[in-house]
């Protein structure tokens, strides 16, 4: 009857203080629970899941996502799954990237043999910091953990030479679309999945238009001069519908579904 009364009581302090977007200390967590650790680590990733799910966010809800998941990862920290969950959601819809990297950080701490949690520190590496060797020797670290897909391996060697190439970037987006099952994820990540197929176009047909004045030494006047030059069988659609453009004044292709050239999520 103690320990229950114990839970219920702190079903209550939970809630009270995820209302005032407020996380109790980790070491009273741990004195009040008694041994039902586990249970309370369970409560709390619920809340997570709620908030997400059905909150309008905020930045001070987006603190209480972040400090609650590593309250919960301190009381159990082989919960995998909050590491992951909160690790992608403080990316893609906080962009909490030192976040999401000190969460899965401590997720590759606890879990080592997790290859998703490594795969996704190599996604925030690559995608939004830029730092190809680290997102190489995150994915390489991927690939040694038994039963993680072998495409790993090769995909971690062509990183550790890559100048971010949209195509990696493309790997990447693609990958983890099919490991996941929230439909807003999904509608958030096919978004960034067509900004990198704009800039991997982009860097396609820039390079035609260089090839294009090396060879005749003058600019095309259009993009379907470097069709007729047999430098491309055809000009890639642009995947929100708009179209590609050669841009006289300045001889590069753009987009005319953006107003700039794309350097996607680039944030730092």
């Amino acid at each position: 009857y103690f320990t229950q009364l114990k839970i219920d009581t702190m079903k209550e302090d939970i809630t009270t203080a995820e209302k005032l977007f407020i996380t109790p200390s980790s070491k009273i967590v741990k004195v009040m629970s008694l041994n039902q650790k586990a249970l309370i680590a369970d409560i709390l990733w619920l809340k997570i899941i709620q908030y997400v799910g059905e909150r309008k966010q905020t930045e001070k809800g987006w603190d209480w996502l972040y400090n609650n998941t590593n309250l919960l990862t301190d009381l159990d920290p082989n919960f995998y799954l909050a590491y992951q969950f909160s690790g992608l959601i403080l990316t893609v819809f906080a962009n909490r990237i030192d976040q999401s990297i000190t969460i899965l950080k401590k997720g590759a701490k606890y879990n080592p043999d997790n290859w998703f949690i490594y795969f996704l520190l190599g996604y925030n590496y690559f995608n939004e910091i830029r730092d190809y060797k680290k997102a190489a020797f995150y994915i390489r670290q991927a690939s040694l953990v038994k039963g993680s897909p072998a495409f790993l391996k090769l995909f971690a060697t062509r990183l550790y030479s890559s100048a971010g190439n949209p195509e990696d970037g493309i790997i990447f987006t693609e990958s983890l679309l099919r490991k996941t099952e929230n439909e807003e994820m999904k509608k958030r990540l096919n978004e960034r999945l067509k900004l990198l197929y704009i800039e991997r176009d982009l860097k396609l047909l820039n390079e035609k238009v260089k090839d294009y004045i090396k060879k005749f030494k003058t600019t095309p006047t259009s993009l379907q001069d470097l069709v007729k030059a047999n430098l491309l069988t055809s000009i890639p659609k642009d995947p929100f519908g708009k179209e590609y453009y050669l841009d006289i004044t300045t001889g590069t292709v753009k987009s005319a579904s953006t107003t700039e050239r794309l350097k996607v999520f680039h944030r730092h």
